[in-house]
C-alpha cells in the first residue's frame, strides 16, 4: 500500500519521493521534508509498535517536536486491517 501512496505523491510534477520504514527514518528526512506520509497496519484497533515508537521519537531522538521544526508541513496517514472493526474508518 505504501509503495501505492509513494506512486501517486510522484504523479505531481518536481515532486520528489522516498519511500522508507519508520525504523529507518532520520532526523535529516524530516527536517528536510515538505510533507511525511505514514502508513500502518491496524492492531487491536492500534498503530504498530514500530510506528509508535517513530511517533514517540519526535521529542526525544528526533527533536523536532519540542521547537515545532515540523510546522507548515503536509502530513498524512493511512492504515489497514484484516476486519470491519480493526480501528480503521468505516464508510457505508
Amino acid at each position: 500500500m505504501a509503495q501505492r501512496v509513494a506512486e501517486g505523491a510522484k504523479a505531481v510534477s518536481a515532486t520528489k519521493v522516498l519511500l522508507k520504514r519508520v525504523g529507518e527514518v532520520s532526523t535529516d528526512d524530516l527536517l528536510f521534508s515538505d510533507a511525511v506520509i505514514v502508513g500502518s497496519p491496524v492492531y487491536f484497533g492500534n498503530m504498530s509498535g514500530e510506528v509508535k515508537t517513530f511517533f514517540d521519537n519526535w521529542l526525544l531522538k528526533f527533536s523536532v517536536f519540542r521547537d515545532f521544526k515540523m510546522r507548515n508541513k503536509v502530513g498524512g496517514a493511512f492504515a489497514t486491517g484484516g476486519s470491519v472493526s480493526n480501528g480503521k474508518e468505516l464508510r457505508c
